[in-house]
């Protein structure tokens, strides 16, 4: 087993649920939504805590933020897109 202090050391913390929704309508629903669908994608009716829901459109969303192309870089959040991918990752797992 791993001991506590190596564990909480090893990864950053992800985000809450909350803090995810609140990202995603603030960071990219203002590009990626149901008027503009910026690249042909809308998150603004997607819940970001049930991934597995639409688990096309996540996954879409997780391969741009592993390969760095979203957020821009520049653009908020660009310096920790592997914590918000990992977020998504969690619960899509956990559903699984």
């Amino acid at each position: 087993s791993v001991p506590r202090a190596q564990a909480s050391t090893s990864l950053p913390a992800s985000p809450a649920p909350s803090e995810q929704a609140a990202a995603v309508t603030k960071y990219c629903v203002t590009c990626h939504n149901e008027r503009a669908k910026t690249g042909g994608l809308a998150l603004d009716g997607l819940d970001v805590g049930t991934p597995a829901d639409h688990a096309d459109v996540w996954e879409k969303v997780l391969v741009k933020l592993r390969n760095g192309a979203m957020p821009p870089a520049g653009m908020p959040l660009s310096n920790c897109r592997d914590r918000w991918a990992r977020s998504l990752e969690r619960p899509a797992a956990q559903q699984r």
